[in-house]
């Protein structure tokens, strides 16, 4: 969308506005920083003026923000009108090409060079990249090394960019260059260029002639003395130190002598940097972080290992710490064969990519082509290929419109994710093998085979929001009064100064999370034992609490605190970080930012089941507008408020589609979202279609009728067996039904489609889902046009069947996928056209309404939560069924298996919890305690609540079950519990001692928080229905907000519990043994829950670990909206001087994700295998 396109968008705004589409619907106004760029190809500069103005009116029409332009080898047989790199004519066809893209409301970035690796004519031998050439003496024990050039070329240079590739670790030779080109530059106006671009690192260099004076300087040592080291010789131990030390030094030298220095150079100009900094031997935060731009790529086809969100995200990260705008990538290169890549695989990867934080995509790429050149005109050597004689051209406009919509809403507000990820580069650097260490795209060994890989794995499948960070960005970047959550993977060598500042970052009030241990050890040579000593310091007076049953240990420091642990979903529910649960639902991922009164959702589904429910939202929220980016159509959602206060929005997504949530602390004005609401069942349409050829070649095919939908290339007709291009569907049909709206289904389109029923234009469908809404159709007489593009596959197939010389380019000229000379003429025929079948799916209440209702065929209910593979083996009820309070549930955390069993109290015992006092609310005191209450993170309608009440027992009295009673002997006190208003008195000692200096710890852990309920199973007959408590609203404390000696996290009586919903029915949980799988032939025992502790820091586990070690318990009863419900697991319960234990089943080495639960340790259920072996 160029300044045309946008000017048009604007003459519509006011009409929508007028016909009632409020201000909190709208799209931000699209701008050249919003569209999508690309990467301009001068293949041997041999452009003109006209054809440059051409091109870029071609480029703005098609919705393109601005161009980068990347002048390459040349065409052979256009050598006459190749133009010499920075030649005056150069620069005055740039300065033409600039003014153009201004005139059009585009922007221009180039590279300060030609092809890639900086260098040319200008850099001298001495400039060159260089190597570090060691030669030993192994008799004499003398080593010698120096930097020798390598002669390294600047990679497929335009004609007149010809030169040697500068040495990037040279202050000078990287200062000798950028004078000499911005000489070149002095006719260029400031700010002509937006931004200078670095391509991805690919200097092969090791040494530098200014390494051992600078590694001296900042290591403290002479590495001349210590060269056999770094030729692996010697104690493994200071080979792996020395080598850290030489690789920390080329990554200062790269940040200070070359990316800084290449910044500052472009803001002198004018204009911004924008740095791919991948593939270098530095490390990639700090040297993304140096430019204005940072840019990752998404390099191969989808799922590769070349096109990693993971890795994606380190762009991102640096970006969103660094406080920079925009994170570029370089976009769909190599994302399939050429001329086969589909406007849907390109969406999937922009959808990828905006969900990892990049928000301005620069597609890779367009070839300038002059209007004389044959077809397919010019190309670039690496797909994809995007330029005007492709087929798919057609309705790129509509992909780039989408990416404009999304990209509006991800360029403004600012990133909001919890959690910084550290990443100890230190461990990456302490390697023996080798010199050089690359951090590239193509082979990230070197991130997943490490801790932090596995950590940042875990966090993005579990919907954690997360960004990496650096040493230096923790040190220059991250405020104190941000307050963040910094996650510490596993770390070997961490400088002392990177943990002291975490430290002075936790008492500043962040949560400091240290998986596994505290660091083990200091990176480097030089100075080690005073820098161990200083860390074991540091180390030493962080005074950790004892592990909780959970695992986690604790410290608080000041504002903040410290905390370590095994398990890193375990670690983060302790913080209290927020996780978006909607990822639960396969191929669902989530990007949110903060904007000025609300967030902002981008939601991508790439699965294959349609998502449909209410999904649970990470944040607080008055209101929520749901917007579509590939049509434009917004409206307000439905929404509900969850108990924690955080939204839940009713959503359905079908695979392929994307959507976007606007959040408002307010309420908002506007339309509401209109769903689909199917009712009964979808009808083919049937009847001739006729089928004519609009626009392509090399011919267009005869027209033709049809009543069956295949593809055009099985006709007899020879040339559509070779055509790309457009081909028109036409059908007349009657309303198949009295339904007041229909949804039209496509079915499988190849490749793109132009809907418009009775002359009225619906969309062009350029990606899953291929569906539209008709509206209101007549009753009959209905006309259905459909125009369908295919791919260029065939056409170009054609061409090297017959031989004609289209390759005609110097270098590389042009390869495939597998980079061997590129061949079509064995392909087989790409399927062309509607395929179908298409479909008419009614719909109520004219194609959608604000509620709830309807189900798609083939659609999956969003429940948060996947029943575990053990669960639906034996019968055992899913989440869904928790809110009646059904039976057992075995609960899979990755490799483990919780498994627990929770007994109710006998059912004569009528509790009643009173109101808290009107004093009581801001602070709730401990001579006035309410209940110790565990809150499961983001408990909502299907969760289970543990928790520990004191209650008082109405009349009625208590009664022990006889068969049971003997048990209980003298090791049990029964006695009234104490109302919620009631003071404790001398109650107080037996209900809880807890250490005053213990201000964050948990009262009482009954469950696990980390969505690994530990199973509330409620035995059936021993129940009655109780009173319901009364409620205060939503008055709670959060766990992090200590009050007097004990923090009392979330009070459970919210007004949605004592109106009964019958959703939440919160029960006193006790983790105990099961027998053996049989039913129960004993009278329940009655849960023992203690009242007096052995120690007064050990609170975390008073449920779990007090009942074998105390004496004194007390029989409570639960508190239940409704009613008890029945028991599906039977088994004979433990006694409580043994009974409080969890078995943890951990990972079986046959089994992996289905491991099942172990009962008693008596034996594993092992019937997952067998299932798999049958399979």
């Amino acid at each position: 969308m160029g300044a045309l396109s946008r000017a048009l968008a604007l003459l519509v705004l006011p009409a929508q506005v007028a016909l009632g589409q409020s201000a909190d619907l709208a799209w931000p106004e699209a701008t050249q920083q919003s569209e999508p760029w690309t990467r301009w190809w001068w293949m041997g500069s041999a452009v003109d003026r006209e054809n440059l103005t051409a091109e870029l009116e071609t480029l703005a029409a098609a919705g393109f923000g601005g161009v980068e332009v990347t002048s390459i080898y040349g065409v052979r047989g256009y050598e006459h009108a190749f133009v010499p790199y920075l030649s005056d004519r150069w620069l005055d066809l740039l300065l033409h090409a600039a003014a153009e893209a201004r005139r059009l409301g585009m922007g221009l970035d180039m590279p300060p060079g030609s092809g890639w690796r900086l260098g040319g004519p200008s850099v001298p031998r001495e400039d060159a990249s260089a190597s570090l050439h060691i030669e030993a003496d192994t008799v004499r024990g003398v080593y010698v090394a120096d930097a020798r050039p390598l002669g390294d070329k600047v990679k497929r240079p335009a004609p007149g960019g010809e030169g040697y590739a500068i040495d990037p670790f040279s202050r000078l030779a990287v200062r000798h260059y950028l004078d000499a080109y911005g000489g070149r530059l002095k006719a260029i106006p400031s700010g002509t260029i937006r931004a200078f671009f670095h391509d991805s690192f690919e200097y092969t260099g090791t040494g530098s002639a200014e390494l051992f004076e600078m590694f001296r300087r900042r290591r403290g040592y002479d590495l001349r003395r210590y060269l056999r080291f770094l030729l692996g010789e010697g104690d493994p131990d200071v080979v792996a130190r020395v080598k850290s030390d030489y690789r920390e030094t080329m990554d200062e030298m790269l940040l200070d002598h070359l990316l800084r220095p290449l910044t500052a150079w472009a803001h002198e100009r004018g204009s911004r940097s924008r740095n791919q900094a991948h593939g270098s031997p530095g490390n990639l935060l700090d040297l993304y972080a140096a430019s204005d731009i940072p840019e990752t790529e998404l390099f191969g086809p989808l799922g590769g290992t070349d096109s990693d969100p993971l890795i994606s995200k380190f762009a991102s990260s640096a970006a969103h710490v660094a406080g920079r705008g925009l994170t570029s990538a370089e976009t769909g290169t190599w994302l399939g064969e050429h001329f086969t890549v589909t406007l849907d695989q390109l969406k999937q990867a922009v959808d990828q990519l905006f969900v990892s934080g990049v928000n301005h995509v620069i597609y890779h790429g367009t070839a300038y082509s002059p209007r004389e050149a044959a077809w397919p005109g010019w190309l670039f050597y690496a797909s994809t290929d995007l330029n005007p004689r492709d087929a798919l051209w057609r309705d790129l406009p509509a992909l780039n419109r989408y990416i404009a919509r999304v990209q509006s809403i991800l360029q403004s507000g600012q990133p909001d994710n919890d959690v910084l990820l550290y990443w100890p580069v230190y461990d990456n650097w302490h390697d023996t093998t080798g010199l050089r260490l690359s951090f590239a795209v193509h082979q990230p060994s070197w991130f997943h085979q490490k801790p932090v890989g596995a950590v940042a794995r875990e966090l993005w499948q579990a919907g954690y929001g997360f960004d990496y960070v650096s040493d230096r960005l923790l040190r220059d970047n991250v405020s104190a009064s941000e307050r963040r959550t910094i996650l510490v993977p596993r770390t070997d060598h961490m400088p002392v100064e990177t943990f002291v500042r975490l430290l002075d970052l936790a008492r500043a009030g962040a949560t400091v999370i240290f998986v596994e241990r505290l660091p083990a050890d200091v990176p480097g040579l030089a100075q080690l034992q005073e820098r161990r000593r200083r860390l074991e310091d540091a180390k030493r007076r962080l005074t950790l609490g004892q592990a909780d049953w959970n695992g986690v240990r604790w410290a608080v420091v000041e504002k903040g605190r410290v905390l370590v642990g095994d398990r890193v979903e375990s670690l983060l529910c302790a913080a209290g970080v927020r996780r978006e649960r909607i990822v639960d639902h396969p191929g669902v991922r989530v990007i949110r930012r903060t904007r000025e009164g609300g967030h902002h959702y981008f939601i991508s589904h790439t699965g294959s089941t349609t998502l449909e429910g209410w999904v649970p939202l990470a944040v607080s929220a008055s209101a929520v507008a749901i917007m579509d980016p590939a049509s434009g159509r917004t409206g307000i959602a439905r929404l509900r408020t969850r108990k924690d206060g955080a939204a839940e929005v009713y959503l359905r997504l079908e695979p392929g589609a994307s959507i976007i949530l606007r959040s408002f602390d307010r309420p908002a004005a506007g339309a509401p979202w209109r769903y689909r609401r199917p009712v009964g069942a979808a009808v083919e349409l049937r009847g001739t279609w006729s089928v004519s050829f609009l626009a392509g070649g090399p011919v267009l095919p005869a027209s033709f009728r049809t009543d069956t939908l295949v593809s055009w290339t099985e006709r007899e007709d020879s040339e559509a067996g070779r055509f790309a291009g457009t081909a028109r569907y036409t059908i007349r049909f009657d309303a198949p039904g009295e339904a007041s709206a229909y949804l039209l289904d496509l079915g499988r389109v190849a490749e793109s489609a132009r809907v418009r029923l009775n002359g009225e234009d619906l969309g062009i469908l350029f990606a899953r889902p291929f569906n539209v809404d008709l509206g209101r159709v007549r009753r009959s007489g209905n006309e259905l046009q459909i125009e369908v593009t295919n791919l260029s596959a065939n056409r170009i197939r054609d061409l090297d069947l017959r031989g004609v010389p289209w390759k005609v380019f110097e270098d590389i000229n042009f390869v495939g996928l597998d980079y061997k000379p590129f061949d079509a003429s064995g392909w087989p025929l790409q399927a062309s056209g509607l395929l179908g079948p298409v479909r008419l799916q009614p719909l109520a209440d004219g194609g959608g309404s604000t509620g709830p209702r309807g189900h798609a065929p083939g659609g999956t209910r969003f429940d948060g939560s996947r029943a575990p593979p053990a669960a639906r083996q034996h019968g055992l009820p899913g989440h869904r069924d928790r809110r009646h309070g059904h039976g057992p549930e075995l609960h899979v955390r990755r490799h483990e298996v919780l498994l627990g069993v929770q007994q109710l109290v006998p059912g004569d015992l009528f509790p009643g919890v009173g109101r808290l006092p009107p004093h009581d609310r801001a602070e709730r005191g401990f001579g006035h305690l309410p209940a110790l209450v565990q809150r499961l993170a983001g408990a909502d309608a299907r969760d289970q609540v543990g928790v520990l009440l004191h209650v008082r027992v109405r009349p009625g009295g208590l009664r022990v079950p006889a068969p049971r009673r003997g048990a209980l002997d003298d090791r049990v006190a029964v006695r009234p519990a104490v109302r919620a208003d009631d003071p404790l008195g001398d109650v107080r000692r037996r209900a809880v001692d807890l250490a005053a200096h213990r201000k964050h710890v948990h009262a009482v852990r009954v469950l696990e928080v980390d969505r690994e309920v530990i199973v509330d199973v409620p035995v059936r007959g021993i129940g009655a229905p109780l009173t319901p408590a009364h409620a205060d609203g939503l008055h709670w404390m959060r766990a992090e907000r200590p009050v007097r000696h004990v923090d009392v996290v979330d009070v459970l009586l919210h007004d949605v519990v004592s109106r009964q919903p019958r959703e939440v029915e919160p029960v006193p949980d006790l983790p105990l043994d099961v027998g053996p799988l049989r039913l129960p032939r004993l009278h329940p025992q009655t849960a023992l829950v203690p009242i007096n502790l052995g120690r007064d820091d050990v609170a975390d586990g008073a449920v779990v670990d007090a009942l074998h070690r105390r004496p004194v318990t007390c029989v409570v009863a639960p508190l239940c909206s409704g009613h008890d419900g029945e028991a599906l697991l039977g088994g004979e319960i433990g006694r409580g001087d043994h009974g409080a234990h969890l078995h943890r089943i951990h990972r079986h080495r046959l089994l992996h994700e289905d491991v099942l639960a172990r009962l008693d340790r008596r034996g594993e259920v092992s019937g997952a295998e067998r299932r798999r072996r049958r399979e």
